[in-house]
């Protein structure tokens, strides 16, 4: 669903949702045990689209999450 919802934010020039939605596809592909480079790919995306709209919040959760501070434990 997040991959969906990324197209479309893109396709709406919608660059705030883009931005969320880059770092919660990062946190559930993260969750899935996904590649780490598939993880970093979107942080960096989602760090990008924050840093350019200012978006202060994002960026604090964006850090919170690579420094381990809000990730899931993995079972």
């Amino acid at each position: 669903h997040l991959e969906r919802a990324l197209a479309v934010h893109k396709s709406l020039g919608a660059t705030p949702l883009v931005a969320r939605t880059c770092f919660e596809l990062a946190r559930a592909l993260d969750a899935a045990a996904a590649e780490p480079a598939a993880v970093r790919q979107q942080l960096d995306s989602a760090r990008q689209a924050a840093i350019a709209l200012g978006q202060y919040g994002l960026l604090r959760w964006i850090e919170m999450f690579t420094s381990g501070l809000v990730r899931r434990p993995r079972h």
